[in-house]
C-alpha cells in the first residue's frame, strides 16, 4: 500500500506550502507602516532592535521574492514530473550496469 502511495505521489505541494510561508508574512509586513520591534536573544541577555519602516518592506520583499522563486520551482517541477511519465520506459537490454 506504501508503494503504491509513494509511486503515484507526483505532486511537488510542498513547495506551494514553503511559498506560502514566505509570501503572507511579507504581504502583512508590507502594510507596516511604524517602526517595529524586534527582541534578539542572546548570552543571557534580550536586546531590541528598532526597525524603521523602510527595512521592514526590504525584508518583505525578500520574502515575497523567494516566494516567487519557489512559486516558478513548483511548476518547473511540475513540468518536469509530466515530461518524465511521458517518456517511453528503458529498455533492460540498453542499461549499461
Amino acid at each position: 500500500m506504501i508503494k503504491r502511495y509513494l509511486e503515484k505521489r507526483n505532486n511537488p505541494w510542498e513547495l506551494l506550502v514553503v511559498a506560502a510561508m514566505f509570501l503572507i508574512p511579507g504581504i502583512i509586513i508590507l502594510f507596516q507602516r511604524q517602526p517595529f520591534l524586534f527582541p534578539s536573544f542572546g548570552n543571557r541577555v534580550a536586546q531590541i532592535t528598532l526597525w524603521s519602516p523602510t527595512e521592514l518592506h526590504v525584508l518583505a520583499w525578500f520574502g515575497i521574492g523567494v516566494a516567487a522563486i519557489l512559486f516558478v520551482l513548483y511548476f518547473y517541477a511540475r513540468c518536469s514530473i509530466a515530461r518524465e511519465e511521458k517518456l517511453p520506459p528503458p529498455h533492460f537490454l540498453d542499461s549499461q550496469h
